[in-house]
C-alpha cells in the first residue's frame, strides 16, 4: 500500500524489486487526486501485466486510512519524507491511524529528510531557478482555480528559511504590496498589508533519535533503519508492536491551539493567521491536489473535506 502515490513513479523501485524475489500479490495506492491515481493504474498495469492492482481516493493525514481496512501480509510505505510535512503532534495521530489497518508481522516502510547542513537546506528551498518559489506560488492558483478566488500570486515573495529550534524548513508567501482579496465559493474577503506573510508548508526534518521518540504509543517499533552514504535520507522500517491493543477505535484528529508560533523571517513585518485555510473547509468536498492538503494542514490544522472513495481494483 502505497500512501501519498501521486503518478506511481516511487512504487516502480520496489515493483522492480519485487519482480525479482517474488511474494507481491497487490498493490493498492491511495492518494488524495483522483486523477494522479488513474493514471498511474492505466501506466502500472500497462508496464506489470498481471498485478492486482487497486486505487482509494483519500488523504492519509486526515482520518481517511480507515478506507484500506484491516487485512494481513501487508507492507505500507510513504516515501519521499512527505510525512515531514505533517506538524510533529500530527505523527503519532497518523502513526495509530495506520497501526489500525496493519496486523502483527506487517510493516511500514517510510522515508525521512534528515537534519543537514543549513547551507545546503537554504540553497535547496531557495533555488535559483525559482522551482520552490513557484511550486510555493501554486497554492494561490489553486485557490483561484477551485475556490474562485482572485490572489495574484507575483503580488507574493517567496520565503523559505530553517527554523534550527524545531528543525523544519517553513515557507511562507510575504506580500509584496496592500492587497484585498476575494475568495467567493467561501465567502471571504482578506486583506493584506505589504510584509504580511501566510505560512504554506513545514517540512520537518528528523535524526533517528527524534523519530524514534515519536513512536512511544502508536503500536509501532523501529526494526531498521537505512541511509544514503551521506546521510541525508533514511527509510525507516517500523513493526506493529504486538503488546500494542489492536482494537482501540480510530483516533480522532486531535483537538489542538494554534501552531507554535512560527520565528518571523528576516525583514518580515509580521505573520498573520491566514483565513485562507479556513476557506478550504467551508467549500464541500473540494479536491484538491497533494501540496495544497498538505499545506493547508500544517498552516493551521484545518481539516479538510473527506473525499474518499475506492476505486475499481484490476488486473
Amino acid at each position: 500500500m502505497e500512501l501519498g502515490s501521486g503518478l506511481g513513479r516511487k512504487i516502480r523501485l520496489l515493483l522492480e524489486a519485487a519482480r525479482g524475489a517474488g511474494g507481491l500479490e497487490r498493490v493498492i495506492l491511495f492518494d488524495v487526486n483522483e486523477r494522479s491515481i488513474e493514471e498511474a493504474r492505466a501506466r502500472l498495469l500497462a508496464d506489470y501485466p498481471g498485478l492486482e492492482l487497486g486505487g482509494i481516493v483519500g488523504d492519509f493525514a486526515s482520518g481517511d486510512l480507515d478506507l484500506l481496512g484491516r487485512s494481513k501480509g501487508r507492507l505500507a510505505v510513504l516515501f519521499a519524507g512527505t510525512i515531514g510535512n505533517l506538524h510533529p503532534s500530527e505523527v503519532p495521530v497518523f502513526l495509530r491511524g495506520l497501526h489500525r489497518c496493519l496486523a502483527p508481522g506487517d510493516a511500514f516502510l517510510v522515508g525521512l529528510d534528515l537534519v543537514k547542513d543549513e547551507g545546503r537546506l537554504h540553497a535547496a528551498y531557495n533555488d535559483a531557478a525559482g522551482v520552490t518559489a513557484d511550486f510555493n506560488r501554486n497554492i494561490l492558483r489553486v485557490v483561484n482555480q477551485r475556490l474562485e478566488g482572485d490572489f495574484d500570486p507575483a503580488a507574493f515573495e517567496h520565503v523559505a528559511f530553517y527554523d534550527r529550534e524545531r528543525a523544519w524548513i517553513e515557507m511562507r508567501l510575504r506580500a509584496r504590496r496592500r492587497l484585498e482579496v476575494r475568495i467567493r465559493r467561501a465567502g471571504l474577503r482578506l486583506r493584506y498589508e505589504a510584509g504580511d506573510e501566510i505560512r504554506t508548508e513545514i517540512s520537518c526534518k528528523y535524526t533517528r533519535a527524534s523519530f524514534d521518540a515519536l513512536l512511544p504509543g502508536t503500536g509501532f517499533r523501529s526494526e531498521e533503519w537505512y541511509t544514503d552514504g551521506d546521510r541525508l535520507f533514511a527509510l525507516a522500517l517500523l513493526r506493529p508492536s504486538p503488546r500494542q491493543d489492536s482494537r482501540l477505535p480510530l483516533p480522532g484528529r486531535p483537538r489542538e491551539a494554534d501552531p507554535p508560533p512560527a520565528r518571523q523571517a528576516k525583514g518580515s513585518r509580521r505573520l498573520r493567521k491566514s483565513n485562507l485555510r479556513k476557506s478550504v473547509s467551508r467549500v464541500n468536498r473540494v479536491r484538491t491536489p497533494c501540496c495544497f492538503s498538505r499545506a493547508a494542514r500544517c498552516a493551521s490544522g484545518t481539516r479538510l473535506p473527506r473525499t474518499g472513495k475506492p476505486l475499481v481494483t484490476s488486473r
